[in-house]
């Protein structure tokens, strides 16, 4: 009887010791293959769960906004908008200070450093590689992202 081998799971691929034999066995181009692989696998997963829990949040931190009474009117927001940040030397980053677009007009400007909204914007920047003078928009509504964005009337 032939004895088949066990699947590999992400235990036995993250294991060092068991994939030391393999890897060893691999050219160097076969070895920048896989890391290419796995870093689009690892930006695609990133990008995922940024596209997701960006604007979550950002509805979240605009409905406690109106709620507690800390934007200059009774709209709620519809919109959040973000600015290019040019000060740094190695990129160009999304600025940790977010302007939510009421249903009125009205702009707040709310800022978002040292918390996991402005590090999911570093880590959207990493991505996304804005260009100085960008605008990023993600409607509170749909969650859609987008370079522009105008106000239901």
């Amino acid at each position: 009887m032939t004895e088949t081998a066990a699947p590999l799971t992400t235990d036995h691929l993250t294991d060092k010791a068991t994939m030391a034999d393999l890897l060893d066995q691999m050219t160097v181009e076969q070895l920048h293959d896989l890391m290419d692989w796995c870093e689009t696998r690892a930006n695609a997963s990133i990008r995922a769960t940024i596209l997701a829990e960006l604007p979550r949040l950002l509805s979240e931190e605009g409905a406690a906004l109106f709620r507690d009474g800390a934007t200059d009117t009774e709209s709620p927001a519809l919109a959040v908008e973000f600015v290019t940040d040019p000060n740094y030397d190695d990129a160009v980053y999304w600025a940790d200070t977010v302007y939510f677009h009421h249903a009125d007009g009205t702009v707040t400007d709310v800022e978002f450093n040292g918390t996991k909204i402005g590090d999911l914007l570093t880590d959207y920047s990493a991505l996304d590689f804005p260009v100085h003078g960008s605008h990023l928009f993600i409607d509170l509504v749909t969650g859609t992202f987008s370079d522009t964005y105008v106000l239901p009337k």
